[in-house]
């Protein structure tokens, strides 16, 4: 078991590919989990450009809107169901 410096992470254990969601069941039934993945990883190996972050209502939005992972799911859902 490994143990976070920071108080609200505390008691975090690393889930190994075997056996996932079995695991995933009964460590819910105990505590609150927060999962991790690696999807920011597999976002930015794709080499996404500012277009791909923006829509008709953000076209002229002042600020560069690349990296906001989150407005994918509005202007390239191809990539989050990946």
């Amino acid at each position: 078991m490994v143990t976070h410096p920071n108080k609200y992470f505390t008691n975090i254990v690393p889930i190994s590919n075997t056996d996932n969601t079995h695991r995933i069941e009964i460590e819910t039934e105990q505590r609150i989990l927060i999962l991790d993945g690696a999807m920011a990883t597999m976002i930015q190996s794709l080499g996404l450009k500012e277009k791909d972050f923006r829509y008709a209502e953000l076209e002229n939005h002042p600020v560069e809107l690349k990296g906001n992972n989150d407005l994918l799911n509005v202007t390239r859902p191809d990539v989050i169901s990946i």
